[in-house]
């Protein structure tokens, strides 16, 4: 089982890479989705997990990432929910331990990223719902990446609740 998920998700990295073709990726996330909401315990394993972060990377950093909004923020929210669920085993490959940003010396990107997300028309509730779940992991590399955050996570809430009282 581990062999076939493993090949199945370094072919669906394979296959995001193709930036052509956007429908092909929302396919290709949405897939990932459904295989991680399946099998909980499939980002347990080291290598899968890395790999995972690595799509979500790709997504991340994908010119064409507009056209696939709403499902980029669901796999997102998806990553939170696992990180939340099994914080022993994921924090470790969710928080980049190779990109310093500055005095923490280590970037939680899973975190973010859900940031960024949550003033996105589509898809912000999806991101507004995965920070809730990181936020409630009692660890203290995510209370220093919180911290390190506070600013840009109590601008985007304001900018949120204008927008929800907008609507009202």
């Amino acid at each position: 089982m581990l062999f076939l998920e493993q090949n199945c998700m370094e072919l669906f990295y394979e296959l995001l890479g193709l930036e052509n073709s956007v429908s092909v990726q929302k396919t290709i996330i949405k897939a990932v989705i459904r295989a991680l909401r399946l099998r909980y315990e499939m980002l347990d394993n080291g290598s899968i997990a890395r790999l995972v972060m690595q799509m979500a990377e790709l997504l991340e950093y994908c010119p064409r990432r507009i056209s696939f909004a709403i499902v980029h923020c669901e796999f997102l929210y998806t990553l939170c929910e696992k990180v939340h669920r099994n914080p022993s085993a994921l924090l470790p490959v969710v928080i980049s331990e190779n990109v310093n940003s500055g005095a923490l010396g280590r970037e939680f990107l899973l975190l973010n990223w859900s940031i960024q997300h949550l003033q996105d028309a589509a898809g912000g509730e999806y991101a507004q719902r995965g920070v809730l779940s990181l936020l409630q992991i009692p660890d203290s590399r995510v209370t220093d990446a919180v911290v390190n955050h506070s600013a840009l996570l109590e601008r985007s809430v304001r900018m949120v609740d204008s927008g929800i009282h907008a609507i009202l």
